[in-house]
């Protein structure tokens, strides 16, 4: 059987449409089995009990399949039986309705009786069955050594070695090497990295076992790509990125395209080009340049990324089409929509941008390589099939969503022949006119109705009246239907949220409001109303990041949420009796309405963080710590926690120790100042006294909102050239980039001028306003600031204490 023949019969399966009643019924047989089965956790700790079989070679072939493909989807077990150790983490299933039946069906025919409840494993089993024969790659190239380790010994490797499924080769020291994938994906080895290469039916994965790799994956057309560490597991479709594991986790940087990354415990990202991510906080962050420094192929790399921040620069600039005050089409928004975007016809900016990258390629061959023949290829084609269908349209494009059904486009049409490019293009789906009306997705043009006097379209009407460029709209109370959790988070009555865009790409004005139907409550009112924020004059003008709120008062916020949820009132009250404090009257009664933390300072080896909290009463918070500390010490006497103090120059500073990290306070003016180490704190106190501080600088000025606020509810700033800066200063007085490197790092480094978001907390409405090119800033900040997780407005993983 080939592939297209095993496609066919999967799509033959997907297309049967089991009844309600055959799902949970089959449902309800898997829940009963799996409690037969064994309790939670067991099919870890079952595969577990057979490592030392395993190692031994003393598995029956079916178990061995089975726990290999176990390793591969679980990063737990995998810590487990490398040496690293790790609480179990049961990993999720996957969700897909279709992919449920399919593993029903080829479970039936090729693992019955196994015992199987998962469908992952059922998956993965039958991606080894269905895996290609034959070696997993070549050696490419070797520079020194490249050996291939086995119980027998370390055997070398010349170029043009194959190498097998599970063969671990590793480098020796001062060595490289490159390995090509099946695919044509290059793989690039470091000195003394180790790893080994596995295949299925569609996924090709690279088990980094220590070390550094780059990696350049090859167009995944209907596979993916996966390289997998102890403790995260990184998927691409064709990209260029880096990999490095050691003894204090992982780091990915990504040089072009964009990598997903998943870590143990659950958390994902997804990065593009020039982001990084580490697994663990003590692993700092650095620049992606720095970290690719060791291979042959760093000079591209660095070309690459300078060539692609130029651009982005070029484009950035590039004038958008006028605001606009008025809609021919808002009153065709269907009345079930829950969902209206309007955005100008980009058609003249995507011809420019295509320029500007074609102007770019003539003047690098790295990148002309790129843009025309590699990832960038797709890019161009995507940007181009755009382009063609937006010349046939008007000067306003709308998609309007329904709660259920799917999107529609709603536009005019200034030229014939728009149904005919868009087959040409592949769309098969849904088109209609009326007049100079289309509606694409739709079989027929909605008809004009009521939309516009509609209370949503009366919200999306205020948005013209001032004016539009990029427009999202979205009535979220239709879309929640009232589903909204208990009143303790306070979103049980959120009603629209409006992000917009104005102004060009390099100089954008973004606002983003979520509003309620009527005053905020629970969590969602943690935001106070604008007002003073004395706690941001403790940040110097160089901080890499800082963030300032006015907060509701502490203790009445607390009281309100203990009132709402009971279980929070017995834990104040368990506090009370074993500390001998109340939560309320002698930790938040103390604070005011205000903090501010901060990374402000070195980043490496240990990030200068420092947190600045207003205080009313110092002596009665002193007073509640130590009353804290001394029940910790009674209760847990093996854990040796120690608050110290010091008398210097007439100030007296605090040291807690024996906690994950040790923190340094001391109280000043009115504020509770932490940080990382006295000198922190004592350079926080001076900068203060002096005024060098960040409010007064030029720079945070610069980014400041032209309104008529003169306070703000919460303020998020991020200056990523105070940290990149030095960084690449010390690359280039190191003496070994060449002047066209130092060139390119100097293109890098250029025009990173800070972000700030800004914020203001009205009764009815949470309101987030940014400068930045990015529009996502914004709508990642306001999702965040709303939820009562600011740290979330910016992606500083590793540089603040967790």
């Amino acid at each position: 059987m080939n592939n297209g023949e095993f496609d066919r019969i999967v799509d033959s399966i997907r297309g049967q449409q089991p009844s309600a009643e055959e799902t949970q019924a089959a449902g309800e047989r898997v829940r009963e089995r799996l409690q037969h089965a064994a309790p939670a956790n067991s099919l870890c700790a079952g595969f577990r009990a057979e490592f030392g079989a395993y190692r031994a070679g003393h598995l029956s072939e079916a178990r061995k399949m089975l726990l290999d493909d176990h390793l591969h989807s679980c990063v737990a077990c995998r810590r487990e039986y490398s040496g690293v150790g790790a609480e179990v983490v049961m990993m999720p299933t996957r969700s897909a309705f279709s992919r449920r039946w399919v593993a029903v069906a080829v479970a039936a025919g090729l693992v019955a009786g196994l015992g199987l409840a998962l469908p992952n494993v059922v998956d993965r089993a039958v991606g080894r069955i269905l895996a290609p024969e034959g070696a997993r790659g070549t050696v490419a190239s070797i520079d020194g050594m490249l050996v291939a380790v086995s119980a027998q010994g370390a055997t070398p490797l010349a170029v043009g070695a194959e190498i097998a499924e599970g063969q671990e080769i590793r480098t020796g020291k001062g060595s490289r090497a490159m390995v090509r994938l099946r695919d044509g994906s290059m793989v690039e080895m470091a000195e003394r990295s180790a790893l080994t290469l596995e295949e299925r039916w569609r996924s090709k994965t690279v088990h980094l076992v220590r070390g550094n790799v780059v990696v350049e994956a090859a167009k995944q057309h209907n596979g993916r790509l996966e390289v997998a560490t102890s403790d995260a597991l990184v998927s691409v479709k064709g990209t260029i990125f880096g990999v490095s594991v050691g003894l204090k986790g992982s780091r990915v940087s990504v040089v072009e395209g964009a990598v997903q990354v998943d870590q143990t415990g659950g958390q994902s990202d997804l990065l593009h080009r020039g982001d990084q991510k580490t697994t663990h906080p003590s692993l700092a962050r650095m620049a992606v340049t720095d970290d690719l420094a060791w291979s042959q192929n760093a000079a591209k790399y660095i070309t690459m990324l300078a060539d692609l921040q130029a651009v982005g620069e070029q484009i950035s600039r590039l004038p958008l089409p006028g605001l606009r005050y008025s809609s021919r089409l808002i009153d065709r928004v269907p009345m079930s929509s829950v969902v209206v975007a309007s955005m100008p016809n980009l058609s003249q900016v995507l011809g420019q941008a295509t320029q500007i990258f074609d102007n770019r390629a003539l003047q690098s061959a790295d990148m002309a390589a790129w843009w025309n023949t590699s990832g960038g290829a797709g890019l161009r084609g995507a940007v181009d099939r755009v382009r063609t269908i937006t010349d046939y349209l008007g000067d306003e494009i709308l998609v309007t969503i329904p709660v259920h059904g799917a999107p529609v486009v709603l536009a005019e049409v200034k030229r014939q022949g728009l149904a005919e490019e868009l087959a040409r293009t592949g769309y098969d789906g849904p088109l209609s006119f009326e007049g100079s009306v289309v509606a694409i997705g739709a079989a027929t043009v909605p008809p004009v109705g009521g939309f516009a006097a509609s209370p949503f379209g009366a919200k999306i009407l205020e948005s013209y009246r001032a004016g539009v460029g990029l427009l999202f709209s979205a009535n979220a109370e239709q879309i929640v239907g009232g589903d909204v959790g208990s009143s303790v988070a306070g979103f049980d009555n959120v009603r629209y949220f409006v992000a917009e865009q104005k102004g060009s790409l390099s100089a954008p004005v973004n606002t983003a409001s979520l509003t309620f139907n009527g005053a905020r409550h629970g969590v969602a009112s943690w935001l106070a109303a604008p007002g003073p924020m004395g706690s941001l004059e403790f940040v110097s003008p160089q901080a890499t990041f800082a963030a300032s709120f006015v907060m509701r008062d502490p203790r009445q916020f607390l009281e309100e949420l203990m009132g709402a949820n009971g279980d929070a009132s017995s834990v104040a009250e368990e506090f009370r009796t074993n500390a001998g404090v109340s939560l309320l009257d002698d930790l938040a009664g103390p604070l005011g309405g205000e903090a501010t933390i901060a990374v402000d300072g070195a980043v490496l080896p240990t990030p200068a963080w420092k947190i600045a909290v207003e205080v009313d009463n110092a002596d009665r918070l002193q007073w509640a710590i130590e009353q804290v500390i001394a029940a910790m010490q009674r209760s847990h006497p093996e854990h040796t926690v120690t608050l110290t103090n010091e008398l210097v120059d007439g100030r007296k500073f605090y040291t807690l120790t024996g906690t994950p990290m040790a923190v340094h306070y001391t109280f000043v003016d009115g504020y509770w100042l932490m940080g990382a180490n006295r000198a922190v704190l004592t350079t926080a106190i001076s900068n203060r006294a002096a005024a060098l501080t960040l409010p007064r600088s030029a720079e945070f000025r610069a980014q400041m909102p032209q309104d008529g606020s003169t306070y703000f509810s919460g303020l998020v700033y991020y200056n990523l050239g105070s940290t990149v800066g030095p960084i690449a200063d010390e690359l280039k007085a190191s003496g070994l980039l060449t002047p066209q490197l130092q060139s390119q790092v100097d293109t890098l480094t250029a025009n990173r001028t800070p972000s700030l978001i800004y914020m203001y907390g009205e009764t009815d409405r949470i309101q987030v306003g940014s400068r930045s090119n990015l529009l996502q800033m914004g709508l990642q900040a306001i999702g965040s600031v709303a939820s009562g997780n600011p740290m979330g407005a910016f992606p500083l993983h590793g540089l603040l204490p967790q």
